[in-house]
């Protein structure tokens, strides 16, 4: 894969450390490259869950989250 123009998507994403609850349920959102973006939400609602999964610490449960309509799990690490 050559340079990324930044498009994200999160389709269906789920993800839950290990047996512990679903942190995040079926997401469903799009970031568009060169926008800014953010997410102000309560504590536990897994805005570090997210950033987790994006920086593949984790896969999602279930789900994809593509990078320029690429799988994250396809791409090299």
């Amino acid at each position: 894969m050559g340079r990324s123009t930044g498009s994200l998507l999160f389709l269906d994403v789920s993800f839950a450390y290990d047996a512990d609850p679903r942190c995040c349920t079926a997401c469903r959102s799009q970031r568009r490259p060169a926008r800014a973006s953010a997410s102000a939400e309560t504590t536990g609602a897994g805005k570090s869950s997210l950033m987790s999964l994006l920086m593949r610490f984790y896969d999602p449960t279930d789900g994809q989250i593509l990078l320029d309509g690429v799988d994250l799990r396809d791409l090299p690490t």
